[in-house]
């Protein structure tokens, strides 16, 4: 994943960044919402609630879920401190809703922040959820959009589902965060 992630970086070009899998998509006529958001506000990441869908399986038919609450809402600054807070203190389940460039959107010049010295944007195995880690302790303009542009598919292959398991045997990659050394001085 992570070099898939580099790759696709960069050959990108313009202003934003936007990462998706190959059993995802973006919803219907989203883009001039998506736009106007990024060039009215100009985040350094903007990121939505998901929906998600999950791929037929066994005979079954797919299942979309939806809720109320996520959509059409205005995007909203985040508290990046209470979520680096909880970073630090090892409370990663309060930080599954970081800013994040995968169903997310992150500007070319939060990119350049978060890099490593060789250029490297996704260092982790993990390459969304290392974004979002280093996002975190860059700062910046950090929205969250209560309105889906994304929908996330998953399925017994996914890496989502994968994450899910409960067998350790199950589970097939590690997750390593690089915190910035500022931070543990």
């Amino acid at each position: 994943m992570r070099a898939n992630f580099e790759f696709a970086l960069r050959s990108s070009t313009g202003d934003f960044v936007s990462v998706i899998g190959d059993d995802d998509g973006y919803l219907p006529a989203q883009f001039p919402a998506l736009r106007s958001i990024l060039e009215k506000h100009q985040p350094d990441c903007l990121y939505w609630d998901l929906p998600a869908y999950t791929w037929p399986a066994k005979g079954e038919s797919g299942l979309v879920k939806l809720r109320r609450r996520s959509a059409f809402g205005l995007p909203k600054a985040i508290e990046a401190d209470v979520f680096r807070e909880n970073l630090l203190e090892a409370r990663i389940e309060q930080t599954n809703s970081a800013p994040s460039v995968y169903h997310g959107v992150a500007s070319r010049s939060c990119l350049e922040r978060i890099a490593c010295p060789d250029g490297t944007c996704f260092a982790g195995s993990i390459p969304d959820i290392y974004f979002s880690y280093r996002s975190l302790f860059a700062g910046g303009n950090m929205l969250r959009a209560a309105h889906p542009f994304s929908i996330a598919g998953q399925s017994n292959a996914s890496n989502g589902a994968a994450h899910n398991r409960q067998k350790e045997s199950d589970i097939t990659w590690t997750c390593r965060v690089l915190v910035p050394p500022q931070v543990l001085v």
